[in-house]
């Protein structure tokens, strides 16, 4: 999972969160054991809904801190209980992690030789600013471990494919009381059962996301059916523009891997409208074109699905959660399909 993050971060320029990710997974929490660490967290966390997200927070807050000197990054851990060496050393790992994804990216040895860590980084990260796109490749790793959020009876709850239903590990910044109704899904990195059923590192996946990034989306009679279980609702030329950008996304990694077509105009068109798609740019809107052949509109990626009682498709065309095909499912969810999670979201 890990290992797909980094290549797909590098197709989509947004690599220097995904150290921090790796360096999450590496590590013990770095926030040190006191009453008041869940406050800490929660503050520096603010409303990233997204464990992988606070990591990169703290490595970037701890990084320009030791760049202004030691005493401002002493400070910083004081003032948000973190632990200071163990920071550090997760520094110091992040550049571990680059020289090994650098080494790996054959199309750039290929041309330059051996590459320059800070050059190479500085390519592969100038998108690491938008959010939505950095959430939707740290999904692109944790899927089909996806989790539907849905409210019955003014509670709200989180459920896997076969109706059973998880909880957030406690010191999880992703806890239903911090998710808005509308956000839909969930992704984790694995289930870890005790007395109930938890899930780990946790991150808020957007519908578009999901779409985009699923290992199976199949056309149905309201919208898409993804990996055979989340049912969104869109009208035909909202399924046709979310196809054709999986189909741009899919194309940006086969290019990367491969090494060819790399700088090319229409690899650049490719990568523009997967971003465009995600982020929402152009005041709501996003026109755009792939494989210079259609216009495209979509809506911001983070309109909100609907949770009525008749099918929704959404302001503007959006996506919407689709009504189950049995009543006693709940909306989004069609009855699970023996054998579990079987679908792996496309890459390389």
């Amino acid at each position: 999972r890990l290992a797909k993050m980094l290549v797909v971060s590098t197709v989509f320029r947004c690599l220097r969160p995904m150290l921090a990710v790796v360096c999450g997974r590496e590590f013990k929490d770095p926030f040190v054991s006191d009453p008041r660490t869940d406050e800490a967290r929660l503050r520096v966390a603010g409303r990233c809904c997204s464990d992988q997200l606070l990591m990169a927070e703290i490595l970037n807050l701890f990084e320009s801190a030791c760049d202004r000197s030691s005493a401002e990054a002493y400070d910083l851990c004081n003032r948000n209980l973190l632990n200071y060496n163990l920071l550090n050393q997760m520094k110091s790992f992040q550049n571990k992690v680059l020289d090994m994804v650098s080494k790996a990216m054959t199309p750039y040895h290929a041309k330059r030789g051996r590459t320059p860590l800070q050059p190479f980084l500085m390519d592969s990260s100038t998108w690491d600013r938008h959010v939505e796109l950095v959430r939707a490749v740290i999904c692109s790793g944790l899927l089909p471990n996806v989790a539907r959020v849905y409210v019955r009876s003014s509670k709200k709850k989180m459920i896997l494919r076969d109706g059973t239903r998880v909880s957030a590990q406690m010191k999880s910044v992703v806890q239903l009381d911090n998710i808005d109704t509308c956000d839909g899904f969930v992704c984790f990195h694995e289930l870890i059962r005790t007395t109930q059923l938890f899930a780990s590192d946790l991150c808020l996946a957007r519908p578009l996301a999901v779409a985009i990034f699923c290992g199976k989306v199949e056309r149905c009679e309201d919208g898409l059916l993804c990996d055979n279980w989340i049912r969104l609702a869109a009208d035909k030329e909202l399924v046709n523009a979310v196809l054709l950008v999986r189909e741009a996304a899919k194309r940006s990694i086969d290019r990367h891997v491969l090494g060819v077509g790399l700088g090319s105009k229409s690899a650049e068109v490719d990568l523009q409208a997967v971003l465009r798609a995600l982020t929402g740019q152009a005041g709501g809107e996003t026109h755009y074109h792939v494989e210079e052949t259609s216009i495209l509109s979509l809506p911001r990626a983070d309109v909100a699905p609907a949770y009525l009682d008749d099918m929704y498709y959404g302001r503007a065309g959006g996506l919407g959660m689709g009504r189950a095909q049995v009543s006693d499912w709940r909306y989004g969810m069609v009855p699970p399909v023996p054998g579990g999670f079987n679908g792996s979201a496309h890459g390389a």
